[in-house]
């Protein structure tokens, strides 16, 4: 009994030692919390993939010169990349600017011109229309093109997007995905949907907005997928020609400024679908907040929702333009999934009309952001591309907009959603 006593006084005697000299330590005597590793958006299988190309011959790059940055994810690029932790917003931007704001030499190596009656394939036929407007004094410093030969690599299936490889140390690379540089060579830009090579300013905003929102709504379900981290859009200061066979999926009239969106490195499988389970089981998951990749197609006679879930290797959702709202009758359209995995890639058919919205979480189809304008399953405009439209035109035309204030703009556009807040 004794010994007991003597063994508790020693034992609390320790630990009242402890309280005190912790309770007397000097403030600046801790250690700060150590900055987090960056945390790549890669597997190791696939950074080994991607170091492992070469680097592309004989594509020049282009420097942009009016190129601006338009939104930004500071947050993300400072905890992605050890070395921007104390950098400020603006010395970020110069950085970003300075890494990535170029076009491949390719896009303005051809005569451009509109695809021949029926449409075209990439690389084929003569075309007349061209697709940019003043390139050259997007490109001109003084009457000088400034081309750099940079280390970018073209994986497969890259089409208008690049790898620009910005450090080596050791082990070490730092890589960043910059969808909008032009297409690979040879192939000629095209005035045509996906064949231009650069990217409309509306939709690159629209991603950009799209991955919080989709990043959110998979936090709260528990999926496992994530959003691909999507870090910056870059206004490149010129126009290019809308689309004239899809005018339909475009707000804008004529000509529409170009950017950049710069996302997280990353790898593509064959078709860079997700798998028809995942696919099947994301479309059940966003179908609660009533959104949807549904893209109407025709099946057997019949209207059906051709499922379009784009992901990399390591299960990160990324090319975020095909999720909208639904029209109200398509949520009884049996599902189709192109069964790519099979050898002849035949059409999977599921009926998900027990899968509706519910009440309390889902995005209104007539939301003044996110909700679809016009009549027909698949004419209806997207009213997003509106509302980045216009203010990318705000902003451009020194409307009295501020970076900040585009950003409290576009934070409050989310925000506003009911599973946001």
């Amino acid at each position: 009994m004794h010994c007991r006593w003597c063994w508790g006084c020693l034992a609390g005697l320790f630990m009242l030692q402890v309280v005190l000299l912790w309770w007397w330590l000097p403030a600046a005597s801790v250690a700060p919390p150590s900055i987090a590793q960056p945390q790549p958006a890669l597997s190791k299988e696939c950074h080994a993939a991607l170091t492992a190309l070469e680097t592309t011959k004989g594509e020049l790059f282009y420097r942009v010169a009016t190129a601006r940055l338009m939104v930004a994810d500071y947050a993300r690029l400072r905890r992605d990349f050890l070395r921007l932790h104390s950098m400020s917003d603006e010395a970020i931007d110069a950085w970003l600017l300075d890494e990535v704001a170029f076009l491949s030499s390719n896009h303005f190596a051809h005569e451009y011109q509109d695809p021949p009656p029926g449409g075209a394939q990439k690389g084929s036929g003569p075309y007349r229309r061209k697709v940019h407007t003043a390139p050259q004094r997007a490109i001109d410093k003084q009457g000088v093109p400034i081309a750099r030969n940079l280390s970018v690599v073209r994986p497969p299936r890259y089409d208008r997007a690049a790898v620009f490889i910005l450090s080596r140390s050791g082990e070490v690379v730092e890589m960043l995905d910059v969808k909008g540089v032009g297409l690979v060579p040879p192939n000629p830009p095209i005035s045509q949907a996906y064949l231009t090579g650069v990217l409309p300013i509306y939709e690159a905003v629209a991603e950009f907005m799209w991955a919080t929102v989709v990043q959110r709504i998979l936090d709260e379900s528990g999926s496992n997928v994530r959003v691909l981290p999507h870090y910056a859009v870059i206004d490149l200061g010129f126009d290019i020609v809308v689309y004239p066979n899809t005018t339909w999926l475009s707000p804008a009239k004529g000509t529409v400024g170009a950017a950049l969106l710069v996302r997280a490195a990353h790898c593509r499988e064959g078709t860079h679908r997700m798998t028809n389970n995942e696919s099947l089981l994301l479309e059940k998951t966003f179908r609660r907040y009533g959104l949807s990749t549904c893209a109407g197609r025709l099946y057997r006679g019949s209207w059906a929702c051709a499922l379009n879930y784009q992901g990399s290797t390591d299960k990160q959702l990324l090319d975020l333009a095909p999720f909208k709202t639904l029209q109200p009758d398509q949520w009884d359209w049996p599902v189709v999934v192109d069964d790519w995995q099979s050898p002849d890639r035949e059409m999977l058919v599921v009926d998900l009309s027990g899968y509706r919205p519910d009440a309390r979480l889902m995005v209104n189809r007539d939301d003044y952001y996110w909700g679809l304008s016009g009549e027909g399953s698949t004419r209806a405009h997207r009213r997003l591309y509106h509302f980045t439209l216009a203010l990318h035109k705000r902003w451009q035309r020194g409307a009295g907009v501020s970076r900040t204030e585009l950003l409290a703009e576009i934070e409050g556009a989310i925000m506003q959603l009911p599973f946001m807040s």
